[in-house]
């Protein structure tokens, strides 16, 4: 859910995942909220290969 387009090369065809999607609960009926952020951990920084098909 936190990749967007510019997380996309296809030139070096990578999926550079660099930040995730952070869901908020702001309370009972007070609404939800999701954002943007980095990964809590190195491991969540990676780039993925894109087969052919992708």
């Amino acid at each position: 859910m936190g990749l967007q387009l510019n997380d996309l090369n296809f030139y070096e065809r990578l999926i550079i995942v660099e930040h995730t999607s952070v869901y908020y609960s702001k309370g009972k009926g007070l609404g939800n909220k999701y954002s943007i952020d980095i990964p809590n951990t190195k491991a969540g920084i990676r780039k993925i290969p894109m087969t052919e098909k992708v």
